[in-house]
């Protein structure tokens, strides 16, 4: 079975540059419709190269400002991965649900065959969303896009580590935003049958020069890992990875 992770940076085409942040700025508000198809033709075209079963994706805008945004990604899902779901990555008693330019913010997984999963938040952040998607397989996948503020990822980690601990079949993947190191996951893996696949060169960002693994799949020990890769396609700020575990 094999898995591909992107935070997809809303399409907006950035490349994780701070001059390219400053010069786009402007895209966060309104983005031409060009760039962003120009993005999701690029991602299509790595999964027909990569023919992955299951996409894991943070940061997609179903539409709030980006007009057109919801249609190309309901294209996405209709045709080569017809099953999924994409939801809004804040609580439902969040207040940014009710401002529009966070109301479309969300992430979500696509998928070529069924599977069963669950839409859940995490106690602490604004950014609470998690997926925990179980294949035919028996595998566990969770999908999440933890905090930026150290405090708060610390207890997301830390939520997640009491949830998981001793479960077999298990995936965790997701953008960690692990801005300290591989230090901040100790708790995930010590004392836990969980082992970070990332090598600690595995760098994920910035897209156009990587320097920081921010991007993880963190697999139960139970799990054959045929091959782990980060791939070199600048779709958004940060690069895909692809993980593909022996059933």
């Amino acid at each position: 079975m094999k898995i591909l992770l992107l935070n997809a940076g809303y399409f907006l085409g950035f490349d994780g540059s701070t001059k390219n942040y400053i010069l786009h700025s402007y895209r966060y508000i309104y983005c031409p419709n060009k760039i962003i198809k120009e993005k999701i033709k690029l991602l299509k075209e790595t999964l027909t190269e990569e023919e992955p079963e299951i996409v894991c994706v943070t940061e997609i805008d179903k539409g709030s400002l980006n007009t057109g945004m919801e249609n190309q990604m309901l294209n996405l899902i209709g045709s080569e991965y017809p099953k999924g779901s994409i939801n809004r990555k804040y609580s439902y008693n969040s207040r940014l649900r009710d401002i529009s330019f966070f109301n479309g913010k969300s992430n979500g997984f696509l998928t070529k065959k069924g599977v069963r999963f669950e839409k859940t938040f995490l106690k602490n952040g604004t950014k609470r969303l998690m997926h925990q998607i179980l294949t035919n397989e028996g595998i566990r996948i969770i999908l999440v896009h933890l905090s930026l503020n150290k405090r708060t990822r610390t207890k997301q980690i830390m939520e997640i580590s009491k949830m998981l601990i001793k479960k077999d079949k298990t995936i965790i993947c997701g953008d960690l935003n692990t801005l300290g190191g591989y230090e901040e996951l100790k708790c995930l893996t010590e004392g836990s049958n969980l082992r970070i696949i990332n090598g600690r060169e595995d760098f994920t960002f910035p897209a156009y020069s990587p320097k920081k693994t921010l991007d993880f799949f963190i697999c139960s020990n139970d799990l054959k890992i045929k091959e782990f890769r980060i791939i070199n396609k600048k779709i958004s700020d940060h690069l895909p990875v692809i993980l593909e575990v022996e059933i």
